[in-house]
């Protein structure tokens, strides 16, 4: 639920082993842990990006995208684990309203550290937007800022925000609420 079609096709084609979808691992949003206080800057940050699949490698990738040509089943972003490579960023910020790297502020298995640093190596998570605006003008907008509110603030100097109306449906946040209910039904049957 909350996927693209192509998305969704994929995931279900692998859920019920029609094709040659083994390689296909799942998506981000599957193979990230976000703490509950940062479920919104990381998704915020992130955006779209939560429904890329993310492959073994390009092969895979290469057999869903002529599945979903094949079947009319829409459109959908992979990334192989064997051809997604990025800089290490090393820049280091600090101040007061900065409280991480976006990548450095969730966990991942370590295979996933290249696609990770792609998405969100240079994103920083700020406090607030008076913070980050303040900030961004001392690095002169060079960096990509996200608040704990949601706020974004572009490299360039463009600011996005108001007010989000935010189900409590995103796919971060379902995750972690099937998780937490899961764990509840096994309390209440060990009580039972």
């Amino acid at each position: 639920e909350g996927y693209q079609q192509g998305v969704k096709a994929i995931l279900e084609a692998k859920r019920k082993n029609q094709g040659s979808f083994t390689g296909i691992i799942g998506t981000v949003a599957d193979v990230i842990t976000v703490p509950k206080h940062l479920e919104i800057a990381i998704e915020t940050a992130l955006g779209g990006s939560l429904q890329y699949l993310i492959t073994e490698d390009d092969l895979n990738a290469q057999k869903a995208i002529d599945f979903l040509k094949i079947n009319k089943k829409g459109r959908a972003t992979f990334l192989p684990l064997n051809t997604i490579k990025t800089a290490n960023n090393s820049q280091e910020i600090k101040d007061s309203n900065i409280l991480g790297k976006a990548v450095d502020s969730i966990n991942f298995e370590s295979k996933y550290q290249q696609i990770m640093n792609y998405l969100l190596g240079r994103v920083w998570i700020v406090k607030d937007l008076s913070g980050a605006v303040a900030l961004g003008k001392k690095l002169n907008f060079n960096v990509r800022m996200v608040t704990l509110e949601g706020e974004v603030i572009s490299p360039g100097g463009a600011l996005t925000g108001g007010n989000f109306n935010r189900q409590k449906t995103g796919l971060l946040t379902r995750k972690r609420l099937i998780n937490e209910l899961s764990k509840k039904i096994e309390e209440i049957k060990n009580e039972i």
